[in-house]
């Protein structure tokens, strides 16, 4: 699992552990989804050119702009306050709830449009070209620090033999 490091000079806040309401999430999930799609089955594309709009949302706005998720799940940190509860879409992008709203935005390396501009499988010195020079740079991650919207918002890239693997748009305070 990749974790989401810090910004230096950061702190992390500690979160609730949110598996102690793990199952009034999940219900609140299928009866507010099913209403809202009509039990349509379906979901859309969870973030299209606005990489960092869903930072910030409550699950009805999640819902209403991007649909309901294919898969919902756990991921597991390193810690128990580090859990997460994670919507998966179909274009490979991933939501990361804390409490009841969005921290997180994942996009694998199957995700096929662009993230700020750039691709995924793009190599390290393009995606530099592209975004310009990073806050941190380490031999395969670049991090840059994007407008804030009332939060501080990320942008981590991680790279492997293949160029862009993975990306992560997040609300650093978390």
């Amino acid at each position: 699992m990749h974790m989401v490091g810090l910004f230096p000079g950061e702190k992390r806040i500690k979160r609730t552990h949110p598996t102690a309401r793990l199952g009034g999430f999940i219900l609140g999930v299928l009866v507010y989804g099913a209403i809202g799609s009509g039990f349509s089955g379906t979901a859309q594309a969870v973030i299209n050119g606005q990489e960092a709009d869903a930072l910030g949302m409550v699950l009805f706005q999640v819902f209403e702009q991007y649909g309901m998720p294919l898969r919902m799940y756990v991921q597991r940190g390193d810690e128990p306050w580090q859990d997460d509860i994670v919507f998966f879409y179909n274009d490979f992008s991933y939501i990361y709830w804390n409490n009841d709203r969005v921290w997180q935005v994942r996009f694998d390396h199957r995700h096929p449009d662009p993230i700020f501009g750039v691709r995924m499988g793009q190599d390290l010195a393009s995606v530099r070209t592209t975004l310009g020079e990073p806050v941190f740079q380490a031999e395969d991650e670049l991090l840059y620090r994007l407008a804030e919207r009332g939060f501080p918002i990320r942008l981590r890239l991680l790279f492997g033999e293949q160029g862009l693997e993975d990306a992560y748009v997040y609300r650093s305070e978390f």
